[in-house]
């Protein structure tokens, strides 16, 4: 039975949803055959099992809430919300839900790399599926601004959240640290320097955990030895050009790491807890 995936970006400003479906329609009952499913067609019966990265302390966890609450009350069907934080150990069980046929109906996910291999898989269906049965959905979207899948070229996302994401500085560990806050011509260097003055004066210099929230860095770090034109591309042997390119900015994070500039438990630490260390002034940037 192939999905509708909610997916979404990590490494631009869009967030994107898709919805489960069966082969030619939005929605799968659980324990009967596949049947369309929208407020107005459907009157109880139905239960949807959702998974979205609104979870935890989320900005939109609420918005969500309030939004299936009034889904359930207009259609008389039920969510069974799986909703949690977006980690790498939510990835890994969304994947394994996938391949043993486990996957929910309705699911936020990154796309890029992180989707292809249900793409391909044909796991899920496009935009354009959806909308033979359903000409009116994502009518609000700009079909030129949709991600497009590597794997074939269509479009298999509908963005729902916009979000920037860059480097934060807590000011006033860096007034502490004796260090100015980045400009534009900041380099790595002057990084690496500013992170070893942030730790001689006691503070911890990078909020961050590998152990639950390591992509981020990853990403920024291997940006740093590319560009636009070629920072989605995925090595097809660490030996390649684009592997090199993963190396490097593998070895800068080990760099970050030995030097220690992480927090000491980064191994173990919860993404909440790093994000803390910024509020309560121990760390500088995140």
């Amino acid at each position: 039975m192939k999905k509708f995936l909610a997916l979404f970006l990590s490494t631009s400003m869009v967030v994107t949803s898709l919805a489960g479906c069966g082969s030619t329609t939005p929605a799968e009952t659980s324990g009967s055959t596949p049947e369309a499913v929208s407020p107005s067609s459907q009157k109880g019966g139905i239960e949807l099992q959702v998974v979205t990265s609104f979870g935890g302390e989320d900005g939109n966890r609420q918005n969500f809430e309030d939004a299936y609450k009034a889904y359930e009350a207009a259609s008389g069907n039920i969510v069974m919300d799986g909703s949690a934080t977006s980690n790498e150990e939510w990835k890994a069980k969304v994947m394994a839900d996938f391949e043993t046929g486990s996957e929910p109906d309705v699911l936020f996910y990154f796309t890029g790399a992180d989707s292809n291999k249900l793409i391909e898989g044909k796991k899920v269906v496009s935009v354009d599926t959806i909308r033979a049965e359903y000409p009116d959905y994502a009518s609000n979207m700009k079909d030129d601004l949709l991600p497009k899948s590597p794997a074939d070229g269509k479009g298999y996302s509908i963005p729902v959240n916009g979000f920037w994401e860059g480097l934060f500085v807590n000011k006033t560990v860096l007034e502490k640290s004796g260090v100015a806050v980045p400009d534009a011509n900041y380099t790595w260097d002057q990084f690496l320097l500013d992170c070893e003055a942030i730790k001689t004066a006691g503070y911890t210099p990078i909020a961050a955990s590998l152990y639950k929230v390591p992509h981020y860095w990853f990403e920024f770090t291997a940006y740093n030895h590319g560009n636009t034109a070629n920072h989605i591309e995925v090595p097809e042997v660490a030996t390649d050009a684009v592997g090199q390119k993963w190396v490097k900015a593998l070895n800068d994070i080990t760099e970050l790491y030995e030097k220690g500039y992480f927090p000491k438990n980064t191994l173990t630490a919860s993404d909440d807890e790093t994000v803390q260390m910024m509020l309560d002034d121990q760390a500088a940037f995140l």
